[in-house]
């Protein structure tokens, strides 16, 4: 019975993930037509109180946050080719730790190494881009600056019910 529910949650885990990916897996083009949509840049800085990631666009993109899929692990599904096919960013920062950027089919899947933090994401505009702050733990608000069009992460088909087995 373990087995099963273990399997059938790993099998709900993906179609989850399907979900937030079939919404990014459209062709990476641009609004207007032209060029497909790419990401200029990925930088990791250090602010007052906490840390900031930068995903820079050369156009808007459809971009879907996903809290996972390990916990802690923040992952971020951007509409836009990034210029490698993967790449590793070890930032030594405590609450950012490993980001990695891969190249998907329909654009790039941005992952932040599972850690303690609380996290607010946004889009900005001139140049777009995508803005992921990470702050320490805490029950402080943390939101999105005003002027920004935030995020919020994606959610799941819900809890998963199972009936239960026959007796044999």
């Amino acid at each position: 019975m373990k087995r099963q529910m273990t399997r059938m949650k790993c099998a709900a885990r993906a179609l989850a993930c399907l979900v937030c990916l079939a919404t990014v897996s459209a062709p990476v083009v641009r609004a207007d037509g032209g060029a497909p949509v790419r990401i200029r840049d990925v930088r990791v800085g250090e602010h007052s109180g906490f840390e900031r990631l930068v995903v820079e666009l050369d156009a808007e993109a459809e971009i879907v946050w996903e809290n996972g899929p390990e916990p802690g692990e923040e992952s971020f599904y951007v509409a836009a080719a990034p210029k490698q096919k993967s790449r590793v960013i070890v930032t030594g920062l405590p609450h950012v730790g490993t980001v990695s950027v891969t190249e998907m089919k329909g654009g790039a899947h941005v992952a932040v190494e599972p850690r303690a933090r609380r996290v607010r994401a946004y889009t900005l505009a001139n140049p777009p881009r995508l803005v992921v702050d990470f702050a320490p733990p805490g029950k402080e608000a943390f939101t999105a600056p005003a002027g920004a069009r935030a995020l919020e992460p994606a959610t799941t088909l819900g809890p998963l019910v199972l009936e239960p087995e026959p007796a044999a």
